[in-house]
């Protein structure tokens, strides 16, 4: 399965400020008695003034602003579909995925103390305050991801 990560695409979009289409692969699934492709017009999220509320995170480029937090919220209902994005010159073709340590935990039913027992702290709380937790907690992360993706393991 080819998929495509919600954090890989926020983060082309933060650096490069373009967003060029947003397509769901299945309108099906958004609009009842539908078929092709469901396009999400990039307009909403960089424009000269994007609509946003108190704590949102606007970015500038140029005389655009971009609504990250607008963005991030409305990808988040399309997790788990068949998507066709193009972002800061990339194309990125997959189902939709946020995969996030909090993600893991729950799929896994895992906490922090089952961590702190595999590498070999005393309980939850010195790995959680140890300056390693978000070094770890990131290559949980990636190692994850990439146990998920491969063709060749098997459960």
């Amino acid at each position: 399965m080819i998929t495509v990560e919600l954090m890989d695409v926020l983060s082309e979009a933060k650096k490069t400020g373009v967003i060029g289409w947003l397509k769901i692969k299945d309108s099906s699934k958004i609009v009842s008695n539908s078929s092709g492709t469901y396009s999400i017009n990039p307009t909403i999220y960089i424009q000269n003034y994007v609509q946003k509320e108190v704590g949102d995170e606007i970015l500038m480029f140029g005389k655009k602003q971009l609504n990250i937090t607008k963005l991030e919220e409305d990808l988040k209902k399309y997790i788990g579909m068949d998507v066709s994005f193009f972002v800061g010159g990339i194309s990125f073709n997959g189902v939709l995925l946020n995969t996030t340590i909090e993600t893991i935990k729950k799929e896994l039913d895992i906490d922090n103390s089952d961590f702190a027992e595999m590498f070999n702290y005393k309980n939850a709380n010195s790995f959680a305050t140890s300056s390693a937790y978000k070094r770890i907690l990131k290559g949980l992360v990636s190692f994850y991801k990439l146990i998920k993706e491969s063709d060749n393991i098997q459960p």
